[in-house]
């Protein structure tokens, strides 16, 4: 009998190596400031720590996670009154003025969506709504003289209170794709847009451009034989069409106009600032007219004079001065809009969604490079066996690792549920007799045995698939799909056999992993997410712009908002003591 005791703080859902299983729990201990990888004393509490989020539902993390980060700014709050105290300002600042810093959010976030902890594809949706959710309906919030009379201690009491009473996370084995709901975030949003508008017009205010949903280029795609018309007089080069319908809604009285029938693709420019004048441009689709001195001023210099190192015409700054009304636009809706908390919330979700799909198509990428995606998959497999998805949680462990090097990784067992995905892609070059003979040919000088299927996986002499119908039908897939799955490996060797063979034959193949197959569908269904809610709300339309275009991770300010592509600690205070 094997008396020996677990390693503390270890994961009570893995086990040893060989029983190692994908997807991996998630240790979340959250806390002001983040989650918290320091010792805890108390069993109970490790095991209440540990996750497996496919099997649990969002609401009892994200009450936790709401618990820590409104504790934070209640630190915040009290920082703040202390240091306009002491500078004998007291009310230079409000709770309002203090930015919301969500890092507990942000490190759900990133667990819910990661390759080796995230949820299914057909509940990452629901999680989502959930988290930016419960920053709108949930409230901890006090006064705050209430809260700057309370001490360090009293804060802590309070939070491990509101910890307590959070029920633990109940099981959820709900995998059915979400429906709608009355109470889903493009619902909210949508209402929260109707009922802003409807406030403006009863006050006699009159709504602002600014917070109306975005005006969007038209991007009609052209069929066969569909008419598009050029102005030489609106366009900016021979390209830029306009479809038939934005051209008799647009004034061209006096230009020079002409049409032509279209061949199957391309598409209607109207609306597009760099492709077609605005004045030339349908109402439907007109961008909105330059207002910003700032833009006025665009190629001055300090004596307001035009700049000689700047010789461009007023056509050539358009695209530029449009991103900057974007950005003041969008500023404007994201403060006037949302609720500061709300907003934080949305800027944490909708970054760490963005990053899912950067990470989704990184591993896509690297899957045709053998030396790339053999460490790649290899390390996936020695966080597995090690049971740590993340760095952080290394620090859990005192037990000895699988594994030193990526090179000791490669030979590891597959866990549980792990494979490789061999993907074989249409490359447009290829017949379809070239690629069956690649998928199910014999080498020469090969004898036949009585069986089609290869003995092992990394023999590939007989082919790769059963036979020629099988081939065939995958081949039809490439075809039609642009990418098909030609066999599952439970090896490295294996994989690699595959993979050289469709190369030698000059395929474009690649090798992926089941997480990173599953990360792809993540990112698919996200995509949609943000899709449904940059159409809802023009605050939320103008986050999801903000979070593609920023290069700064996470640190470029929108209005009072940052935008997180990827989970941030603020370790300003400890509860491991």
């Amino acid at each position: 009998m094997n008396t020996k005791k677990s390693p503390r703080n270890a994961s009570p859902l893995k086990s040893s190596h060989h029983s190692a299983a994908f997807p991996l729990p998630v240790y979340l201990d959250f806390v002001p400031g983040g989650a918290d990888y320091g010792c805890k004393d108390s069993t109970d509490s490790q095991t209440r720590n540990w996750h497996l989020l496919n099997h649990v539902a969002p609401e009892s993390l994200v009450k936790r996670s709401f618990a820590a980060d409104e504790t934070l700014h209640k630190y915040a709050i009290r920082y703040h009154a202390h240091t306009n105290a002491m500078e004998k300002n007291p009310k230079s600042d409000t709770s309002n003025d203090i930015p919301r810093r969500l890092p507990s959010l942000s490190v759900l976030a990133e667990a819910v969506f990661a390759p080796l902890t995230g949820v299914h594809s057909a509940s990452v949706r629901k999680w989502a709504d959930a988290m930016v959710l419960a920053y709108l309906t949930d409230t901890l919030d006090e006064s705050e003289d209430s809260v700057f009379r309370k001490s360090d201690d009293d804060l802590i009491s309070d939070f491990e209170s509101t910890i307590k009473s959070i029920p633990h996370p109940s099981p959820s084995k709900n995998t059915s794709p979400q429906s709608p709901r009355q109470n889903d975030l493009v619902n909210t949003l949508k209402s929260m847009h109707n009922v802003y508008i409807q406030k403006s017009r009863v006050g006699g205010v009159g709504v602002s451009p600014a917070v109306c949903l975005p005006v969007r280029p038209c991007g009609y795609v052209f069929r066969r034989g569909d008419i598009a018309w050029n102005c030489r007089t609106c366009q900016y080069d021979s390209t830029c069409v306009l479809c038939d319908a934005c051209f008799h809604a647009s004034d061209h009285e006096g230009h020079e106009v002409y049409f032509h029938r279209t061949s199957p693709g391309g598409c209607c420019d109207c609306g597009d600032s760099e492709a077609w004048r605005i004045e030339g441009c349908c109402p439907l689709h007109r961008p909105k007219e330059n207002t910003s001195s700032e833009e006025m001023d665009l190629g001055k210099d300090e004596n307001n004079n035009e700049s000689s190192n700047m010789a461009l015409d007023a056509d050539s700054l358009e695209a530029f001065k449009a991103s900057l009304r974007g950005r003041a636009d969008g500023e404007q809706c994201v403060t006037e809009m949302f609720p500061p908390k709300f907003s934080a919330a949305l800027g944490v979700v909708i970054g760490a969604a963005v990053q899912t799909v950067v990470q989704a198509v990184d591993g896509a990428s690297i899957g045709a490079d053998p030396v790339q995606w053999t460490r790649r998959w290899a390390d996936q497999i020695r966080r597995i066996h090690d049971g740590c998805s993340v760095d952080e949680e290394y620090i859990l462990e005192t037990s000895q690792f699988c594994s030193k090097t990526i090179s000791d990784a490669t030979k590891l067992p597959f866990p549980l549920q792990y494979h490789l995905h061999l993907r074989l892609h249409n490359d447009d070059v290829h017949t379809y007799d070239e690629v069956i003979d690649a998928l199910h040919t014999r080498n020469r000088g090969f004898r036949p045995r009585p069986e089609e299927k290869p003995d092992s996986e990394v023999d590939t002499s007989q082919g790769l698939v059963h036979g020629s119908e099988e081939a065939t039908e995958l081949t039809q897939h490439v075809d039609q799909d642009g990418q098909v799955v030609v066999r599952k490996y439970t090896t490295m060797e294996g994989a690699k056999a595959g993979f050289e063979r469709l190369k030698l034959q000059g395929l474009h193949c690649s090798v992926v992993s089941t997480p990173q197959t599953q990360l792809e569908l993540r990112a698919k269904t996200l995509l949609t997410w943000l899709s449904d809610i940059a159409s809802s709300h023009p605050a939320a339309s103008a986050l999801v712009v903000h979070a593609l275009v920023d290069i700064t991770e996470g640190d470029d300010k929108f209005g009072n908002t940052l935008v997180w592509n990827k989970s941030k600690m603020i370790p300003s205070w400890s509860f491991s003591a």
